[in-house]
């Protein structure tokens, strides 16, 4: 079915009416938690001071410790996050597939940290931490340097639809573009005619609202390569005008979209900015009444005789008054309680913390905890974020590395795979901080099984052979993240095995033999010694 650029526009209006209940909440959310971001409902002048009704940074400063903790604990740039692994166990078993897995993850580590993705990835978590939903645009880079560019997006720039099983399929995204950019990414002959008059009279810098369609195509021959016969169909449109400036296809949905959590029968996002945007209103209005309050108390009000009109309040000034006259300039004392106010403010604080989960992701110090604790902490922190981990993991994470991989391999970026992985699956296996706590419970289970066996060992040695040991040794490699390569193959440990049990066999017959020549030459000594003593008793007899 041929998809036009007005059906396109109208499923953008039904779209922009779903999302329509969501902006009043998310430009709350933008004052108070997010300065430094333009709203949704207007447009504002890029760099103004928004910060006049704001009297409270709780929120802003927690949503940023939320954002930097998560960071740290999924996609660190200083460790390494992710591996790679065949859907086969015998195959991850052959040196050669193993090669080949330690340089393609080489190659995605490298083309990562060319590229913007761990700047962007921060505004990415930022946008869930505090909005409940993040959407950032995977692309090739057209640097011939980098092969990838990555994009956190505005919440205002995006309008989504999910598949029957709740993963977001289907993205719009408007936004502006200048004349200059226009003409640059599709050519002076695709543009309308308003653009090419523009241009013409170098009106390069006049915006233009474009819409960027993104949803699964329904129908289309999958043999073939063009951008036509792509799994995702991809509109470029010139909003005002209708005209489309580009139709074409992704392999792999190019937006990565995805929420802090999500209520049934809803498709954005909710934050822990939203859950406690109540307490975020009530601090601020606090804290402008504490504000006001200690202004009045420093800087009071004040009376004086009704005569007196010309009384001057600056530093080492004179009043005179009347002495005999009981009218006095005094301050208007205000009857206000601050260490109540104050108390009540720590109090919401303390809520708002505990909403981003400030206090239980803290930064764990190394250096004044023992291993110990370090470790039940990192346990903690697991629990709490767990939950969104695991939702982070589907949304995100897996659909960011197929787009990954579905870029390097297009861009010849990836060393050939060997013949004997063609046609099979490679899967992802996260090794970032937060992957191995949430595995330490299965780590702790089988240290202590091989504990209890080794205690029981020394009463029934025999009581061991119920545990495979190389199998428990690999569950343990797999669960800690270790990455796979490290480990020999099951054909090299059992050649090396063999090669050791020669060996052994090869020592032991030397000993033998050794042993053997030994006995010999005792047994020619003591017949040397025997042949000596009979001489010597029939020499004896003979006199």
């Amino acid at each position: 079915m041929d998809i036009t650029a007005k059906d396109c526009l109208d499923r953008f209006k039904k779209l922009d009416s779903n999302r329509s209940t969501w902006i009043d909440t998310w430009d709350d959310i933008i004052f108070h938690c997010l300065p430094n971001r333009q709203p949704v409902n207007f447009d504002d002048t890029p760099g103004r001071d928004r910060s006049a009704e704001r009297y409270d940074s709780t929120a802003a400063k927690s949503a940023l410790d939320t954002t930097a903790s998560i960071n740290s604990m999924l996609t660190n740039q200083s460790s390494n996050w992710f591996d790679l692994k065949v859907d086969d166990d015998e195959l991850m078993e052959n040196r050669e597939v193993k090669e080949w897995i330690e340089k393609s993850v080489a190659v995605v580590r490298k083309a990562l940290d060319k590229s913007n993705f761990y700047t962007e990835a921060h505004t990415f978590y930022l946008d869930i931490v505090t909005l409940g939903t993040g959407t950032l645009y995977i692309e090739k880079s057209t640097n011939p340097d980098k092969d990838l560019n990555f994009s956190a997006r505005h919440i205002r720039e995006i309008y989504i639809a999910e598949n029957d099983e709740g993963f977001v399929d289907t993205v719009y995204r408007k936004f502006k573009f200048t004349v200059r950019q226009m003409v640059k990414k599709w050519g002076f002959e695709n543009m309308p005619h308003t653009v090419q008059n523009q241009f013409e009279s170098n009106r390069i810098d006049e915006e233009h609202d474009i819409l960027h369609c993104v949803f699964p195509r329904s129908d289309y021959d999958k043999s073939k390569k063009d951008k036509k016969n792509m799994a995702f169909h991809s509109m470029w449109i010139h909003f005002d005008s209708e005209e489309m400036l580009d139709d074409g296809g992704f392999e792999s949905l190019p937006y990565t979209v995805a929420r802090w959590l999500k209520s049934t029968g809803e498709v954005y996002g909710r934050s822990p900015a939203l859950a406690s945007l109540a307490d975020i209103k009530t601090l601020n209005e606090m804290a402008k009444t504490v504000l006001m309050t200690g202004q009045r108390i420093a800087d009071p009000p004040i009376q004086a005789p009704d005569e007196m009109t010309d009384v001057k309040l600056d530093p080492g000034s004179t009043n005179y008054y009347d002495s005999e006259s009981r009218g006095r300039i005094e301050p208007i004392v205000i009857g206000a309680n601050l260490p109540i106010n104050l108390e009540m403010m720590k109090m919401y604080k303390e809520s708002i913390k505990d909403a981003f989960f400030v206090n239980q992701l803290n930064l764990i110090d190394h250096k004044n905890m023992t291993a110990e604790e370090v470790r039940q902490r990192s346990q903690e922190n697991a629990r709490t974020i767990g939950p969104t981990f695991g939702r982070l993991t589907s949304e995100y994470m897996d659909r960011l590395m197929d787009r990954i991989l579905a870029i390097l391999f297009d861009a010849g970026s990836m060393p050939e795979a060997p013949d004997i992985i063609q046609g099979k699956n490679l899967e992802l296996r996260y090794i970032s901080p937060l992957a191995k706590q949430q595995r330490l419970t299965e780590v702790t289970s089988i240290n202590y099984t091989m504990n209890q066996a080794q205690t029981f060992g020394q009463m029934n040695p025999e009581v061991i052979d119920n545990i495979n040991l190389d199998k428990a040794f690999r569950m343990l490699v797999d669960l800690s993240g270790t990455p796979l390569g490290l480990l020999n193959t099951a054909e090299e440990v059992s050649a090396i095995r063999q090669n050791r049990a020669q060996q052994g066999e090869m020592k032991m017959q030397a000993q033998m033999k050794d042993f053997e020549t030994m006995i010999n030459e005792r047994l020619a000594n003591i017949e040397k010694d025997m042949a000596l003593a009979r001489k010597h008793d029939a020499q004896a007899q003979k006199q």
